[in-house]
C-alpha cells in the first residue's frame, strides 16, 4: 500500500514537557490524524540523537528524535560549529525527508536553528515547503537579536512559504521584523469534547466557604500574567462583597513566591488560594467550580504578553463568563459588553469594576458566557486550525 505524504511539525524540545506550544501542536496532531490528508509526523529536537530516531511508528503517526545543533551569537564557536557540521545535519534531514514522504515542515516555536529547513531546501536537497509557527514568546526573543543573529533571523522569515501567527495583534509584532516574511494568521482553537471529556480533578480540597463566589486565573506566575495587577484589582473586590474567593492556577514560575508574598502584605490570605502545577486534565473541572474566570495579562509589542490566550477558549467551551485585559489576541476572542468584558491594559481599577459588575449581574454574566461559547464553538475550532494549515500547503 503507497504511503501518505506526510506532514511533519517540528518542536525544539520534548512533546512531553508541559505548555501551551505543546498543547497546540498535540491538537494539530490530532486534526491531522483525523483528517486524513496527510500523515502527521512529530520531530523533536533532541540533542543525544545522532541520527534520527524513531520512537513510535504507526501507519498513521510518527514521532523521531533528530539532533540539531542550537545557533546563537552568544560565543563565536557557536556558529562556527554550526557551519562546520551543517552538511552532515543536511545529508541527515535529507535522508529523513526521504524515507519519511515529508512534504511540509511546520517549525512551531522557530528560532535561528530552523535555518537549516530552509537551507536544505534552497539547495534542492529536498522538494517541501516550510512553515514557520510564532506563539508569542518566540517572536519577543526574536526582538532581543542583533547584529548578524538578526539578518539572519529576517533571512529565515523571508525564505519560509508561510509565517503563521496566532493572532492579528501577533501577526503585527511578527511582521514588524520582517515585513516581507508571506503572513498569514491561524488562530488555535479549542475543541469540546477533547478538553471537557479529561479527567477531573476539583477544587472541592480548597478552603471555600458555600456562599462565597469563586474568581478563577488560570496561567503561570510570571510578570507578563500580571498576577500582581489583579491581586490589585481583587483587593477592591473585597472591600465591595466580602464573600469572594480568588483562586490562581499556574506552574510554578519565577513570580510564585512574589505572588504569595504579595498575598499576604495585602492582608488577602483568608481570600485567595494560590495553585500551582496542576496538571491540564484537571482545569475543565477546575474551571466548573468558578462563577467567573480572569485573564489579567499584559502586553508590551516586542517584549511581552499573551499570543492567542487558549484559556479564554477553555473558560468559554466551560461556559463560564469571562473578565480580560486586553492582551494581545483577548479581544479577537470576546466581544465587551456582549461576550465578556475587555479592560484596558495595566488599570487595576477597571478590572476589579468589571469583576463586580459581572458578580452582581449574573442572569447578564451567564448570557455573555453562552455567546462565548457559542463563538468559540463556532470561530475557534481545531479542525478550522487545521483546515487553515491545508489551505497553506495548497498555495
Amino acid at each position: 500500500m503507497e504511503v501518505r505524504k506526510a506532514y511533519a511539525f517540528f518542536l525544539p524540545w520534548s512533546i512531553d514537557i508541559p505548555g501551551g506550544v505543546n498543547h497546540v501542536v498535540k491538537n494539530l496532531i490530532a486534526e491531522f490524524r483525523e483528517s486524513g490528508e496527510y500523515r502527521p509526523i512529530l520531530i523533536e529536537n533532541h540533542w543525544p540523537s545522532l541520527d534520527p530516531y524513531v520512537l513510535e511508528s504507526h501507519p498513521d503517526f510518527a514521532r523521531i528524535r533528530i539532533r540539531m545543533r542550537p545557533l546563537d551569537n552568544t560565543r563565536l564557536r557557536v556558529p562556527l560549529m554550526y557551519l562546520l557540521t551543517l552538511p552532515r545535519a543536511l545529508w541527515r534531514l535529507k535522508r529523513l525527508l526521504g524515507a519519511h514522504k515529508i512534504c511540509v515542515v511546520n517549525v512551531h516555536f522557530p528560532g535561528l536553528d530552523a535555518l537549516t529547513w530552509t537551507l536544505l531546501r534552497a539547495l534542492r536537497l529536498g522538494e517541501f515547503k516550510v512553515i514557520l509557527s510564532f506563539h508569542g514568546s518566540d517572536i519577543r526573543a526574536a526582538y532581543e537579536t542583533r547584529g548578524w543573529s538578526r539578518t539572519v533571523f529576517r533571512l529565515l522569515m523571508r525564505q519560509a512559504d508561510a509565517v503563521v501567527s496566532c493572532s492579528e495583534g501577533l501577526q503585527r509584532e511578527v511582521l514588524a521584523i520582517e515585513g516581507r516574511a508571506r503572513g498569514y494568521v491561524i488562530r488555535n482553537g479549542i475543541d469540546e469534547v477533547r478538553f471537557l471529556g479529561r479527567a477531573a480533578c476539583s477544587l472541592e480540597a480548597m478552603p471555600f466557604r458555600m456562599e462565597e463566589q469563586i474568581i478563577l486565573n488560570i496561567g503561570r506566575y510570571e510578570f507578563r500574567k500580571g498576577h500582581d495587577l489583579l491581586l490589585q484589582a481583587f483587593r477592591s473586590v473585597v472591600e465591595r462583597r466580602r464573600h469572594v474567593h480568588l483562586v490562581i492556577v499556574g506552574t510554578k514560575g519565577p513570580e510564585f513566591e512574589r505572588t504569595r508574598a504579595l498575598v499576604r502584605r495585602m492582608d488577602l490570605s483568608p481570600y485567595v488560594t494560590l495553585h500551582h502545577d496542576l496538571p491540564h486534565a484537571a482545569i475543565p473541572d477546575v474551571l466548573r467550580s468558578a462563577d467567573l474566570f480572569v485573564l489579567s495579562s499584559r502586553w508590551i509589542p516586542g517584549r511581552i504578553g499573551e499570543g492567542f490566550p487558549v484559556a479564554l477558549l477553555e473558560a468559554a467551551a466551560a461556559e463560564r463568563p469571562v473578565v480580560t485585559t486586553s492582551t494581545c489576541g483577548a479581544a479577537e476572542i470576546v466581544e465587551d459588553g456582549v461576550s465578556g468584558r475587555v479592560v484596558p491594559l495595566e488599570n487595576a481599577d477597571a478590572l476589579a469594576a468589571a469583576i463586580i459588575d459581572m458578580l452582581e449581574n449574573p442572569e447578564r454574566a451567564r448570557r455573555m458566557a453562552t455567546n462565548l461559547k457559542q463563538r468559540a464553538l463556532r470561530d475557534f475550532t481545531w479542525k478550522r486550525a487545521c483546515n487553515d494549515y491545508h489551505s497553506i500547503v495548497s498555495v
